[in-house]
């Protein structure tokens, strides 16, 4: 797919930016930027990115119905409307319509688009689209102070920002993290920390779960990797049977993950076995390995038909450092 830039390359890449992807759209943002607010679904949703100093990136979206042909002016003027009351009374906020964005030509043609800025406490470059494909309406600014307006930085980030991915899977990427997962799951919870990423997706009669855990010599320090994700991380899983197989992943030290729910049928003998056999719902398949060059620990658990080749699918599309782009 394309996001500039494939999964299967590190996170953090094209001179110094990182990519953010969620719920289909993606962006590219300095290195120095990160998202301070990441809310919403795959029907509408808003997205906040800061520097070390203030904002700098902000990205609203919504699926517009099917029969409604939304008018990009008079949705721009009631955000202009949203944006100036929450300024400061009499603080001054003048609109611009029609900017110059450098770059413009990297915008994909089939988006009917306009463009804007605004000065007021922050001086504003922004873009407004509907897609004709996923029938998103999009608003993407980039905001800086007044002494440190960059704009092709500015314009860089928002010609960037593409809507809906291509293909039958789309990038999950947040925090130098990417992982690729196909269409058909739906992201069911997250947590977005500095010491763990967590997605965890659902899928007719499957379920995902992929975790990026930091601060792995600390923890691997007193406790082996496969203990630590048994008995500690994964301690709130109920009916779950997992067995740790020690097994190298991508060169790194690691295990396969195999297993099954718990059930009251399996205990059964002879009988169990057959219902286990039938049952590939409750398979359990997926992949543990230490990242000694990332200071970190990768784990994907699949559940469901075909889990244990979903787990080692997805588990080749995570880079944990740079260089170690394929399986070795």
């Amino acid at each position: 797919m394309d996001v500039r830039g494939t999964p299967r390359s590190p996170a953090v890449d094209l001179a110094g930016t990182k990519l953010f992807a969620w719920h289909g759209l993606s962006c590219r943002i300095p290195e120095g930027w990160d998202p301070t607010s990441v809310t919403g679904t795959d029907r509408e949703g808003y997205f906040s990115f800061d520097d070390e100093r203030a904002r700098r990136l902000e990205i609203k979206y919504a699926r517009a119905r099917r029969w409604r042909q939304p008018a990009l002016e008079k949705t721009l003027e009631y955000y202009f409307h949203t944006v100036q009351k929450k300024l400061k009374k009499g603080m001054a906020f003048d609109v611009e319509y029609d900017v110059k964005l450098i770059g413009a030509e990297r915008i994909p043609s089939s988006y009917e688009y306009r463009t804007y800025g605004w000065t007021s406490d922050f001086v504003a470059r922004g873009i407004i689209w509907k897609c004709p494909v996923c029938r998103r309406v999009v608003i993407a600014q980039a905001l800086a102070v007044p002494n440190r307006v960059n704009y092709r930085e500015m314009a860089d980030v928002l010609t960037s920002v593409r809507c809906h991915a291509d293909g039958d899977a789309q990038v999950w990427a947040a925090f130098e993290f990417a992982v690729e997962v196909p269409k058909r799951f739906l992201l069911d919870l997250y947590r977005l920390q500095a010491g763990l990423i967590s997605l965890s997706f659902i899928g007719r009669n499957e379920r995902l779960v992929v975790d990026r855990i930091g601060m792995a010599h600390a923890v691997l320090k007193h406790t082996p990797m496969d203990h630590y994700v048994a008995n500690i991380h994964y301690k709130k899983l109920r009916r779950r049977r997992l067995r740790f197989v020690e097994e190298p992943w991508r060169g790194h030290a690691g295990f396969r993950i195999e297993g099954e729910r718990l059930r009251l049928r399996y205990l059964l003998p002879g009988i169990g076995r057959i219902f286990l056999r039938w049952s590939k719902k409750d398979h359990i398949g997926g992949r543990l390995w230490h990242c000694p060059a990332a200071n970190r620990l990768f784990v994907v658990r699949a559940e469901g038909k075909g889990a244990r080749e979903l787990a080692d699918s997805i588990a080749a599309t995570i880079v944990c450092h740079a260089g170690n782009g394929s399986n070795e």
